[in-house]
């Protein structure tokens, strides 16, 4: 047993006296190791090599005191030797691991079953050295740890850097389309005010000038609110700027104009019951009018895609108490499946229906209108379908 000792030590002397001089010390200084193991003479080698070429190397000669150590302290390597049967070493893993994925975990073992090297990758270890290793064997591991541990960084740092650069694009994107936004919406009135002739009456040719200039400033005007709303998702932001808004007047209004062209091209008729009910005309909340609009727009592209052409596309607001309960409807085909498994009203159970889970841009709207203090779900009918809303008055 004595000359069995002896033999590790002198082999392990070897070690440390290659590594000093074939390692470069720039390359290891910074680096903090975790040494713990049952054999304190190779653990103790170890720790006078790794020391002896910069690395800031300690001990914990009890695998439980490794384990309170690692909870407390980040290190760079994990070093752990035992019998992978008895378990303990690969707790240690397990521990350093769950501290950090980024930590190197080596388990030196004696274990030859093939069985115990595949626990020890199981339980997270990055390199399985048998004993006694050779000088090679070492330094080889040694050198592939380090290369791993800096590709970890590399990408740990790469990723921090992506998420900064699209931090600062969405940023930028946000900040462009709202500057955008203010003055599109005073142009598109303006041209809106002059295309009716409120300024003077105009010859045909100007006016038809004009109302395409209109169109096009509308475009440009969803197009700046589309940047918006994309930037907002994408940032998991949909902060809500609050403003005095007028339903028909504002929100809803607004995007049919946006949609006049392809509800003409489709020979699609505008049903406003609203417009039907005593209430009057002014329907008062506090929201967003970008989101509102983004509500809107998407439920109405919603059914005159689903109503086909000739039907009838409509809207309604009726007063509820303290809310408005909305709906956007159609005549004609109900709305597909493609779109998943919608929402349905207050109190029906699930298994009413059989339609399939909800689409991201429902999900987005349904987000909206919850984000709002109000609630949305679908109906169908004999002759369409309809998407009901309500919303808080304010």
């Amino acid at each position: 047993m004595r000359r069995a000792v002896d033999e590790r030590r002198e082999s392990c002397t070897k070690t440390a006296s290659h590594l000093i001089h074939s390692n470069d010390e720039d390359k290891v200084q910074t680096y903090r190791v975790l040494l713990t193991g049952d054999d304190p003479v190779l653990i103790r080698t170890m720790e006078f090599v790794l020391r002896s070429i910069g690395y800031q190397a300690t001990i914990e000669k009890e695998m439980g005191a490794a384990i309170q150590r690692l909870n407390n302290e980040q290190y760079d390597i994990v070093i752990a030797e035992g019998e992978i049967a008895a378990g303990e070493c690969l707790e240690v893993i397990t521990a350093a691991k769950r501290r950090s994925k980024e930590v190197i975990a080596i388990v030196l073992a004696g274990d030859r079953d093939a069985a115990m090297a595949v626990k020890a990758f199981r339980a997270g270890a990055d390199d399985y050295l048998l004993k006694p290793f050779s000088i090679e064997e070492l330094e080889d591991a040694m050198s592939d740890c380090l290369l791993q541990l800096e590709m970890r960084r590399v990408d740990k740092r790469a990723k921090r850097r992506s998420a900064a650069l699209r931090d600062h694009i969405l940023s930028m994107l946000m900040s462009m389309a709202h500057e955008m936004k203010d003055p599109l919406q005073r142009l598109a009135a303006e041209l809106t005010a002059v295309c009716a002739e409120q300024y003077g009456e105009l010859e045909k040719q100007t006016a038809d000038k004009l109302a395409t200039v209109r169109m096009q400033s509308l475009e440009l005007l969803h197009v700046a609110e589309e940047y918006l709303r994309n930037a907002a998702v994408i940032d998991g932001a949909l902060e809500l700027e609050r403003e005095p808004l007028d339903l028909t007047r504002d929100v809803i209004n607004p995007v049919l104009s946006d949609l006049a062209v392809e509800m003409r091209k489709k020979r699609i008729t505008i049903e406003n019951r609203a417009a039907d009910r005593s209430e009057g005309e002014n329907r008062s909340v506090s929201g967003s009018r970008v989101w509102l609009k983004t509500v809107f727009r998407s439920l109405f592209d919603k059914v005159i895609k689903d109503g086909g052409e000739g039907c009838v596309v409509g809207f309604d607001i009726e007063r509820q108490n303290e809310k408005y309960r909305l709906n956007v409807f159609n005549t004609g085909r109900l709305v597909t499946a493609l779109d998943g498994r919608l929402p349905l009203p207050p109190g029906m159970p699930d298994q009413a229906t059989g339609m399939p889970a909800p689409s991201r841009s429902f999900d987005l709207t349904r987000q909206i209108i919850l984000k709002h203090g109000g609630n949305i779900w679908y109906e169908t009918n004999g002759c369409g379908s309809r998407f009901v809303f309500t919303l808080p008055r304010a």
